[in-house]
């Protein structure tokens, strides 16, 4: 820890503001979810919390995203807040399976990405950023290990649906 605590950090880092946020996820009980705000002054706010059942904690971030913007001083519009209250899924093993696929995806492990990517639609039917990445998982793949006439035929056909391949091992 350095002597000028947070403020300290902030200057050395040359940041306006800094959020620090702290989870506790018990293994029994309410998850609970804070954060403090180092303004560009030095001051530290209070801390703000939310608390909840473990099932809820992406929304719990979001709720606890939407009170930071308002405490840095930024209004969201309407608009910016329904985007981040709605964007993505409330569903956690569908947002696990998904940052699974993009990890893969990132690996170029393209069959392993698109089978990610199919559990997280299978959690969350809604959840259209994994399905749009599973359709394109699934074409680079093609692409990745295929020849030019099954990459010419794939292009010419739809994308194709998520549907249940074999879990990952």
């Amino acid at each position: 820890f350095l002597e000028g605590g947070h403020a300290e950090v902030g200057r050395l880092m040359q940041a306006g503001r800094l959020v620090q946020g702290l989870a506790a996820i018990p293994p029994e009980g309410d998850v609970r979810l804070a954060d403090t705000v180092v303004l560009p002054t030095g001051e530290v706010t209070s801390p703000e919390a939310v608390t909840g059942r473990f099932r809820d904690l992406l929304r719990m971030e979001k709720n606890l995203v939407v009170q930071i913007s308002s405490r840095l001083g930024y209004q969201l519009s309407e608009a910016e807040r329904r985007t981040i209250l709605e964007n993505g899924t409330q569903n956690l093993t569908a947002f696990l399976a998904y940052s699974r696929g993009l990890v893969a995806e990132d690996a170029a492990d393209y069959s392993r990405a698109a089978q990610y990517f199919s559990q997280a639609v299978r959690a969350d039917p809604g959840f259209q950023q994994a399905r749009e990445q599973y359709q394109a998982s699934a074409v680079a793949e093609v692409v990745q290990e295929g020849s030019a006439n099954e990459i010419s035929a794939t292009a010419q056909q739809e994308a194709p649906s998520p549907e249940p391949p074999a879990p990952p091992p």
